[in-house]
């Protein structure tokens, strides 16, 4: 018996809906299943799984020595040595300390563990999945020293004003990977008051940050500020845990203070001007959109996130150009590349 047309055509427009079911479904296990493989590869790259060695000599391994010799000796940082690097410098450096790896290996897998949820969550606003790859896939290749915790630092600035603060006007996405709520906020400012711990440079834009982000919770939301106060009390709870007196803190801070502000006359390297203008002209791009997109959520009180961009911008520039090396000038570039895929997807799911 021949098929009528009509039933020829219906037949014709199921196959055509399973088959966009079908590829939808094994399209999302893809990205699922790629997410997943890349959120074990920044793991496994992020983390200092086998512990450095010093070896060799050079201006590296001096600096390195001394500070592990001040560690594992309990000297006291701010007092009897001063350098632009904290108790937890080792988390930066990697280099093994007898006793203390154990206790750097569990503060580097909180560390790169947040930093995905913050990516994640962040990736949450963009529709776009292959973006979140191409996100995890870039914070995957520079997990490393300072790009790593300059990133961090910024991703939770964005976290807090693109998705935590306005998160009952976002079309958030819903997936294994959503983390929400006040306690991930919470651990997040506690563990950006180890990072401020790791090396000076990362201490005054995330005492700016929580100061705006304390302001911003008492004038705009009309709530206690919980976020800054939870940094200072694990900064405090940090410098203790490293075997510091708290009454040496302040000393530190100081000290540190006044050290950064000779570093860039003792330190600079000069480079390559062409570099300079292309960090500018990013940087330029990214503060551009970042102005339209808070702007676009909280008009007046776009200010503070706003003058956090500029300044993080700043610190990233002195970061990437006081040396100018190879080594330094790629921390600049690393980190505004994909800062500028979430904004610019930001600005885009807004116009939406």
């Amino acid at each position: 018996m021949p098929i009528s047309p009509f039933a020829y055509s219906k037949i014709l427009q199921i196959n055509v809906q399973t088959f966009q079911y079908l590829y939808k479904k094994i399209t999302n296990n893809s990205c699922e299943i790629i997410t997943v493989f890349l959120i074990l590869q920044n793991l496994l790259l992020s983390v200092p799984w086998s512990p450095g060695f010093i070896d060799g000599e050079g201006l590296f391994t001096a600096w390195v020595s001394v500070l592990g010799y001040a560690t594992l000796n309990k000297m006291s940082f701010g007092k009897e040595i001063i350098f632009t690097y904290g108790p937890y410098h080792f988390l930066f450096t990697g280099i093994f300390l007898p006793g203390f790896y154990p206790f750097s290996l569990l503060p580097s897998i909180l560390l790169v563990v947040i930093k995905l949820g913050l990516i994640l969550r962040l990736t949450s606003i963009i529709r776009q999945k292959f973006l979140v790859l191409i996100l995890l896939f870039i914070f995957g290749a520079y997990s490393l020293g300072e790009s790593f915790y300059f990133s961090f630092i910024f991703l939770f600035v964005l976290y807090y004003y693109l998705v935590h603060a306005r998160i009952n006007h976002f079309p958030m996405s819903k997936n294994i990977f959503d983390l929400s709520g006040n306690l991930f906020l919470y651990l997040t400012a506690a563990s950006l008051s180890l990072v401020s711990l790791i090396k000076f440079t990362f201490f005054p834009i995330t005492a700016l940050i929580m100061l705006i982000i304390g302001l911003d919770q008492g004038l705009r939301k009309n709530v206690f500020p919980w976020i800054p106060i939870v940094y200072l009390i694990s900064i405090d709870i940090c410098w203790i845990l490293s075997g510091q007196s708290i009454n040496d803190l302040h000393s530190y801070i100081l000290n540190s203070f006044e050290i950064a502000n000779g570093y860039s006359e003792a330190m600079s390297i000069i480079g390559p001007s062409y570099q300079i203008f292309a960090f500018l002209l990013v940087s330029s791009l990214l503060l551009f959109v970042l102005t339209q997109v808070f702007f676009d959520f909280y008009l007046f009180w776009s200010i503070p996130p706003i003058f956090l961009s500029f300044a993080f911008v700043f610190m990233l520039f002195k970061a990437s150009f006081v040396r100018q090396d190879i080594w330094h000038v790629q921390i600049g570039f690393s980190i505004l590349a994909p800062l500028l895929i979430i904004a610019f997807f930001s600005l885009v799911g807004l116009a939406r």
